[in-house]
């Protein structure tokens, strides 16, 4: 999943959102927001913001993020 792209990010909280959240379930359990790489060939993986040697590090605060944010403001 590409938290980088903003596009991900809204899809993430509107099926979060429709699943949970309208349903009044509002925390949620983010520790586990590292990406997930099947084979350790970081040279392949790339996001919208780049190869993942380069980014990856930031990819669990943008993912807290969109929970962190919406939640601040639902309808957004």
């Amino acid at each position: 999943m590409d938290v980088f792209n903003p596009e991900t990010r809204k899809y993430v909280w509107d099926v979060c959102k429709k699943n949970y959240y309208d349903y009044g379930i509002n925390a949620f359990w983010l520790d586990n927001s590292e990406p997930d790489y099947g084979v350790y060939d970081f040279d392949h993986y790339r996001y919208i913001e780049g190869p993942a040697l380069s980014c990856s590090n930031i990819y669990p605060q943008l993912y807290s993020r969109v929970f962190y944010d919406k939640k601040k403001k639902p309808t957004a």
